[in-house]
């Protein structure tokens, strides 16, 4: 409290924080993403075709991944099972299903690239046919 009010900061600072930390998790996925799926693939495809996937690849890994820790506190007993070891396999299991996440926004990124390219070939098709 008392640096606060010598510094002049704003005791909210805080809970902006708190909100603001999410934007920032989810801004900084959303760019590793577009990275990603722009230059690893041996296939040249424009940033503009990667956004897409990489929207619903990013949200979708917050998603599962807040859902799966709530499956894991409150639905499975993995270590009365596993003992020790469950840990890891809940972990593998994870690893797993988030790369099955991944691939499908690269899935959705490879449709939508070819959606635009059809598109575009019509477009130029339609275009010869009223110069002619």
């Amino acid at each position: 409290m008392f640096i606060s009010k010598r510094l002049q900061f704003d005791v909210n600072i805080f809970e902006r924080y708190d909100i603001m930390r999410w934007g920032i998790v989810v801004l900084g996925i959303f760019v590793a993403l577009v990275l990603l799926y722009r230059f690893l693939p041996h296939h040249k495809i424009k940033f503009r075709e990667t956004l897409i996937g990489s929207a619903f690849t990013s949200i979708g890994w917050l998603v599962f991944s807040y859902l799966f820790s709530i499956f894991i506190d409150n639905f499975s007993n993995y270590s009365a099972i596993y003992g020790s070891i469950g840990a890891v396999i809940i972990l593998m299991l994870w690893f797993y299903l988030s790369g099955i996440i991944v691939l499908i926004g690269g899935m959705i990124n490879a449709a939508y690239a070819t959606y635009r390219k059809t598109l575009l070939s019509k477009k130029q098709l339609f275009d010869v046919k009223t110069h002619e």
